[in-house]
């Protein structure tokens, strides 16, 4: 965590860390953020209803940093092998967190092996960089007028001459109803 936090300090950026559940949400409204850095494991903050409360009291997006520490593996052993994240990691760190609203997950922390061989936590530098290159262009975006914003919606509909419709909606009509909601919002 240390690591992390000098990674955004260094840039100028101000910093609070918190732990803990039930005074989350009270908490990041109080401070305003531009982005909020989800480190935790498992749901964020109360499940649903703190999905709710975020999303009502704190307008801000919410990047995922994610560890190694539940594959166990060095960030030496990461980089050796094109397996990525497996297992619990893949699940608590990236799927789980996303029924949170997170976003944008990237690899930031590992293990590495002591003198003795034992494990302990350590940063990735050059994805703390690129981690704080991300927060830092979200908080431009979100100073940003929304006319000034540029947005690319992609609608992937299959192969060969299938329906316009995914999931059994009307995508047209619900294309015109999202653009309408857009413009009213102030996006050209």
């Amino acid at each position: 965590l240390d690591m992390t936090i000098r990674t955004f300090e260094k840039r100028n950026m101000n910093v609070a860390a918190y732990f803990g559940w039930p005074e989350n949400g009270d908490f990041i409204s109080k401070i305003k953020p531009d982005a909020i850095l989800n480190r935790s494991h498992g749901r964020f903050h109360q499940g649903q209803a703190g999905v709710e409360l975020m999303a009502s009291k704190v307008d801000a997006p919410l990047i995922r940093s994610l560890s190694l520490q539940f594959d166990r593996k060095t960030v030496d052993e990461y980089r050796s092998t094109k397996d990525g994240l497996r297992g619990p990691g893949l699940s608590i760190g990236t799927v789980v967190s996303e029924l949170d609203g997170t976003i944008a997950p990237i690899v930031t922390e590992g293990l590495e092996k002591d003198k003795d061989g034992r494990k302990r936590e350590t940063g990735i530098s050059e994805r703390l960089e690129r981690l704080a290159d991300r927060v830092e262009k979200w908080a431009q975006l979100r100073r940003k007028a929304n006319r000034d914003k540029k947005v690319a919606i992609v609608y992937f509909a299959g192969i060969g001459k299938a329906e316009f419709t995914g999931a059994g909606l009307n995508i047209p009509r619900s294309l015109v109803r999202f653009l309408s909601g857009m413009r009213q919002a102030g996006y050209q």
